[in-house]
């Protein structure tokens, strides 16, 4: 193998829910968790350092959700519809700077982020009991292209690879046939 994909704070895999940033309205996010507890705990640090000692590695991460308080439904295990995301623009760059931090943090770890998913599975828009966050096309588009895009770009040039579409193929023209005809999105 030569790509990892991490999740950004926990996933339906994970053995309880938790993110990096639990208090409510931390638009600055002076609360992150630069220790990434909730990983360290999991062992998935641990595992990501054996892993790296033995093969070269392009790691991207994922998120499953936002902290509950970014969320339009204010609940870290339930699902969303459309919008996930609270739609107020504090909240929007708040994620997109989460995304910023979680790579500063693993790499203040030794553990270097080759790219990101704008989000896993971004079309699930029911409520079901796992972190999950529902984004459809023209959301994806526009956060892409307004947030976490230019976010990206402004603290790691071009180095930090930002995909979208992490979903099952089934999707991928529903999604590409709006975020491909933005030219800022599709940078």
């Amino acid at each position: 193998y030569t790509m990892g994909r991490i999740p950004i704070n926990s996933c339906d895999f994970s053995p309880y829910t938790y993110n990096f940033d639990n208090v409510s309205d931390d638009f600055t996010l002076e609360h992150f968790d630069d220790s990434l507890k909730g990983d360290e705990d999991t062992g998935m640090i641990q595992l990501l350092h054996d892993a790296l000692a033995v093969a070269k590695l392009k790691l991207f991460g994922s998120p499953w959700s936002p902290p509950y308080w970014m969320k339009a439904g204010n609940h870290p295990m339930v699902g969303s519809p459309y919008p996930c995301l609270k739609q107020d623009k504090k909240y929007k760059q708040a994620w997109a700077d989460y995304f910023v931090r979680w790579i500063q943090a693993y790499e203040k770890k030794n553990i270097p982020i080759w790219g990101v998913t704008q989000q896993n599975e971004p079309l699930f828009y029911i409520n079901f009991w796992w972190e999950a966050c529902s984004f459809s096309p023209s959301q994806q588009t526009d956060f892409i292209r307004d947030y976490l895009g230019p976010t990206l770009n402004r603290t790691f040039g071009d180095r930090v690879k930002l995909m979208y579409m992490d979903f099952v193929k089934e999707f991928l023209m529903d999604v590409s046939d709006v975020l491909l005809q933005d030219s800022k999105a599709a940078q």
